[in-house]
């Protein structure tokens, strides 16, 4: 009888512990795992947000260095680029974390496979949201059941002039958004005397730029008039094309874009 006790008292000592470990380690967990003891709310407004991570299929996957997505909550609207497209869509929130993102309405452009992934999670996962907690460095999206779903950082501003841009992604002017070919770096530097230049794949080029606010017009370009490869020619000129449809620029983190006057993505860059 003693020594039915003695097991007793070391089986629930056993199972003490076992649940003092558990209760340890929740709220310790990325995209996908469960934190319902984690905070909720904070402020979503007057921050851009880039997206650091995403849930997919129930696992945490870094966003890739070509793609961009971003967040920018106003009053009752949350709008960016989710990847490939620029989106908006009306949200509430509420102080106690709860939030509920309405349609979202997108451009419909096509992109390399990478950006299309992040977007169509994206996509899914802010129509799933239910609540959030933001703490001024970091938002979390969380869903019904408190698994993680997206989480943002908030972006550390670049600035566009004196920083040494590389090409990843742009404009084909068939409604795709492809990436870079070849075994060339494509650049683009903007001076402070309102100069861009850079090189296409095979030519050099130059050319003015003016900002205004975050606005800006580029060109026209001069290239040299050096003769290369079929491909990168083809890609030379779509680029320059694409870079003097730019009417817009977003900086987030180390990532740069230029959308056209239409809202569609033109060229994509990051900080070299």
């Amino acid at each position: 009888m003693g020594n039915r006790r003695r097991l007793l008292r070391r089986l629930f000592r056993l199972g003490m512990m076992a649940t003092l470990f558990a209760g340890a380690t929740l709220g310790v967990v990325g995209c996908g795992g469960s934190t319902s003891d984690a905070p909720r709310g904070g402020t979503l407004t007057g921050v851009r947000w880039v997206l650091a991570s995403y849930a997919v299929d129930g696992a945490d996957a870094a966003v890739p260095a070509s793609v961009t997505s971003d967040a920018t909550f106003t009053e009752d609207k949350v709008g960016g680029s989710a990847g490939v497209n620029q989106y908006s869509a009306s949200y509430d929130s509420d102080t106690d974390g709860s939030i509920k993102i309405g349609e979202i309405a997108s451009t419909m452009m096509a992109g390399p496979p990478e950006a299309t992934a992040v977007e169509n999670a994206v996509f899914s996962a802010l129509k799933a949201a239910a609540t959030y907690y933001a703490d001024g460095k970091t938002l979390t999206l969380y869903d019904k059941d408190d698994k993680v779903l997206l989480v943002y950082d908030k972006q550390e501003k670049t600035s566009l002039v004196g920083t040494q841009w590389l090409v990843t992604n742009y404009n084909n002017g068939t409604e795709a958004i492809v990436s870079t070919v070849g075994d060339v770096d494509l650049t683009a530097l903007f001076d402070e005397t309102g100069k861009v230049s850079g090189f296409a794949g095979v030519n050099t080029y130059n050319g003015d730029y003016t900002l205004e606010g975050a606005s800006v017009k580029i060109g026209p370009l001069a290239t040299t008039k050096m003769a290369g490869p079929p491909e990168l020619m083809e890609q030379e000129q779509l680029y320059l094309v694409a870079l003097q449809s730019s009417a817009k620029y977003i900086i987030a983190g180390d990532k740069l874009e230029f959308h056209d006057a239409d809202g569609a993505i033109a060229v994509k860059l990051i900080r070299k």
